[in-house]
């Protein structure tokens, strides 16, 4: 997975605002950017997740020319606009709450004391340098907040735009994929006006990210890890697109197909899961019935410790071992297994 770097190029700064040149600047910025890197580091190390550089980054032309394009876009589609403007909303407030503790961190120990006294006039001394405490426990806590921290700009971004994930997309073959709506819903809007078939990758990006809970914390990277650990890679994919395409055919994805996709592959789940418990099942009974048989043929030849193919075949051993090569063909046979660990609800 290929995911734009955090940090913006100096090309699209002036060099005084470049956390990248003067990090002793923009602390915050850095360490904001800098965790970001540590908290994909494992998965970078694995190789499945790489941090890039957009092409946009390297041309201050193309980069006006992407966001005039997002905007036209917008512009065109009331509806779009709608919808982006709900998700601004609702990030402005979540942002804002994260903002409000953080300024708060930020005050000198002299104001977190005022701000105490001044929320409750009948406030002991005790119970200010409690609140004191508290606040100073709360900036250990907090992920990018720095002692001494001067006046300094604070970036935010959603990430690339529209246009510019669509250019990485086409030069390095790879497919969309967002957990945001209104960028899905861009690309879906631009899609429609290009007249290009669907990708079914990108369908599957679509249905994938219309998992409903339970199970949709478990579609995550680790799991992506364990099927390229494990060999599985192609089939998976293979599942998914015959899924897909019994959910929507050759449509673009929309949320009731989603929502089709995703009863598909539960039911493709709940199948690999009967024919493991099936295997577990018949394993069980051809090892208690083989123990049985052969423990009276001991008893029948004296204690003779040689047993015949005939006698072996007698005992269940090769309904045994044809049960022991379904357990080992398992996955191969059912792609669908590598999820069966997921939640399914009533499943």
């Amino acid at each position: 997975m290929s995911l734009a770097d955090p940090f913006q190029y100096p090309l699209m700064w002036r060099d005084e605002y470049s956390p990248l040149i003067h990090p002793e600047k923009h602390r915050t910025t850095t360490a904001k950017n800098v965790m970001v890197w540590f908290r994909l580091a494992d998965l970078i190390a694995e190789g499945l997740v790489e941090l890039i550089r957009l092409p946009s980054d390297f041309d201050r032309q193309l980069t006006r020319r992407n966001m005039e394009s997002s905007q036209a876009l917008v512009d065109r589609h009331p509806e779009l606009k709608k919808i982006i403007d709900e998700y601004v909303s609702h990030r402005v407030d979540k942002d804002s709450e994260e903002s409000r503790e953080w300024m708060t961190l930020l005050q000198p120990d002299w104001r977190i004391l005022e701000l105490a006294r001044e929320a409750d006039a009948a406030a002991s001394e005790e119970d200010a340098l409690n609140f004191l405490s508290f606040i100073q426990r709360r900036r250990e806590a907090h992920p990018y907040y720095l002692d001494g921290t001067e006046n300094e700009i604070v970036a935010e971004t959603t990430g690339s735009s529209v246009y510019d994930a669509v250019q990485v997309a086409t030069l390095s073959g790879a497919y969309l994929l967002t957990d945001l709506e209104a960028r899905w819903r861009q690309f879906e809007y631009l899609q429609q006006e290009s007249a290009q078939p669907v990708d079914a990758r990108a369908r599957i990006a679509r249905g994938l990210q219309n998992i409903s809970l339970p199970m949709a914390p478990h579609l995550n990277l680790q799991l992506a890890q364990r099927i390229r650990e494990e060999n599985q890679l192609a089939r998976v994919r293979g599942l998914l697109d015959k899924l897909m395409r019994g959910a929507s055919g050759d449509r673009p994805l929309s949320d009731q197909e989603a929502r089709a996709f995703e009863h598909e592959l539960i039911d493709a789940i709940a199948e690999a899961k009967d024919e493991y418990a099936n295997i577990d099942r018949e394993l069980l009974k051809y090892t208690a019935g083989e123990i049985a048989t052969l423990a009276t043929m001991y008893g029948m030849t004296g204690g003779a410790l040689t047993v015949t193919l005939g006698a072996a075949a007698a005992a269940g051993t090769l309904n045994l071992i044809g049960s022991a090569w379904n357990r080992r063909t398992f996955r191969s046979r059912y792609p669908a297994a590598m999820f069966m660990d997921l939640p399914l609800g009533g499943k």
